[in-house]
C-alpha cells in the first residue's frame, strides 16, 4: 500500500509539471493585437497577408506568439471603444491596416508600438516626428504621393471611359481622410475638363440612394474613396455600381469581387511586410528605431468580365500596363 501511495504521488507530482510548464510558457508568450475598422469577413484576405508574413519568419501562432482581433465594422465612431479594449490587454505590439485607427491608437498610447501598414501623411499628422525616426509608430506608407496616386484615378477614369465630363465619388460624410482626398481631387482636376458630383454617405443605408444619385447626375464614371464603411460592404456597392452600369474606380478587394478596375497598393502586402516590423519588435527594437518604409509597387488590376458586362472596351494600352487582368 505504501509503495502504491509513493507510486500514485509521483505520478501525481509528474502530471502536474507540464500543466505548470505550460501555465509558464504561455504568461511569456507575446500578444499581437490587430485592429480593424472594417468587418472580419471583409478584411480576411488582407489580414491573411499579415499572417503570412510571420510565417515566413518562422513564428508559429499559439507556440511562438498569441494574435488578437477587434473590429469597427466600418463604423469609426466605434474605434475608440475598440482601442481601449485592447489597451487593456497590453498587448506588445498593435498591427493595423488602418491610418485613422493607428491615429486614434497613438493618442491612447505613447507606450505600446504601434505597426501601421498603411500610413498616410504620418509627420503632418503628428503620428511620427520624421520618416527616419518616429515615435511609438511605425509602419509602410499608403503612398508615396497622393498627388500622384489621385492623378493616377483621374488619367485611368478618363482612359477608361473617353470624354467623361462628371466623376462621381463616393466619399464618407464623417471622415476627415475622404475631405482630404476629394480636396486633393478637385485640386488636381483643376486642369482636366471633369466636373465632380460628391456624394457622402453616413450610413450602409445610404449607399443605394448615392447610387440613385450619380443615375440622376448622369454620373460617366465613380471612384470610391477608400474607408472601412466601404471595404465592410464592398461586395454590395459592387453590385450597386453594375445595377446602375456605372464604371467606378476601387482598391483591389472590389475588382476581386467584381468591381471593375483598381489602382494601388495591395494592402494585404502591405500587412505581409509589417511581420518583420512586429519581429524586430518582439526582438526588443523600439518603433522609434525603425524607418517607416515606401509602399510597394502600386498595382494596376481589370476585371474584363465586368468590362464586358458594363459594355465597355478596354484599351490595349490600358490591359498592356495591368499588372493583374481577371477574365
Amino acid at each position: 500500500m505504501r509503495r502504491r501511495h509513493f507510486l500514485c504521488s509521483v505520478a501525481a507530482a509528474l502530471s502536474l509539471q507540464p500543466a505548470a510548464a505550460i501555465a509558464q510558457s504561455l504568461a511569456k508568450r507575446p500578444l499581437v493585437a490587430v485592429l480593424l475598422s472594417s468587418s472580419a469577413t471583409s478584411s480576411s484576405r488582407i489580414v491573411s497577408g499579415f499572417l503570412e508574413g510571420m510565417r515566413e519568419l518562422g513564428y508559429v501562432e499559439g507556440s511562438d506568439f498569441e494574435i488578437t482581433y477587434r473590429y469597427a465594422d466600418g463604423d469609426e465612431t466605434r474605434t475608440p471603444d475598440v482601442v481601449g479594449e485592447i489597451i487593456q490587454l497590453k498587448p506588445d505590439v498593435i498591427v493595423t491596416p488602418n491610418n485613422f485607427v493607428a491615429i486614434t491608437a497613438r493618442s491612447a498610447t505613447a507606450t505600446i508600438p504601434i505597426v501601421c501598414a498603411a500610413l498616410l501623411d504620418p509627420v503632418g499628422l503628428k503620428l511620427i516626428a520624421g520618416y527616419a525616426r518616429g515615435s511609438n509608430v511605425t509602419g509602410i506608407l499608403y503612398t508615396a504621393s497622393v498627388g500622384g496616386l489621385l492623378f493616377k484615378w483621374l488619367d485611368l477614369a478618363l482612359e477608361m471611359v473617353p470624354g467623361s465630363t462628371k466623376m462621381g465619388l463616393l466619399v464618407n460624410a464623417i471622415d476627415a481622410q475622404g475631405e482630404w482626398f476629394t480636396r486633393f481631387l478637385k485640386t488636381a482636376a483643376a486642369s482636366m475638363p471633369v466636373r465632380f458630383v460628391p456624394v457622402q454617405v453616413r450610413l450602409r443605408d445610404d449607399l443605394e440612394a448615392a447610387f440613385q444619385t450619380f443615375k440622376r447626375e448622369d454620373v460617366q464614371v465613380a471612384v470610391v474613396i477608400p474607408h472601412a464603411l466601404f471595404l465592410t460592404e464592398y461586395r454590395r456597392i459592387v453590385d450597386l455600381a453594375i445595377s446602375a452600369r456605372l464604371p467606378t474606380i476601387y482598391s483591389r478587394d472590389y475588382v476581386e469581387a467584381g468591381g471593375l478596375i483598381s489602382y494601388g497598393i495591395d494592402v494585404r502586402e502591405n500587412l505581409r511586410r509589417a511581420a518583420t516590423y512586429v519581429d524586430k519588435i518582439l526582438k526588443g527594437a523600439s518603433p522609434s528605431d525603425l524607418s517607416v518604409e515606401f509602399p510597394p509597387k502600386a498595382e494596376l488590376v481589370i476585371n474584363m468580365k465586368t468590362a464586358k458586362a458594363l459594355g465597355l472596351r478596354v484599351p490595349w494600352s490600358l490591359l498592356a500596363r495591368a499588372d493583374a487582368v481577371i477574365e
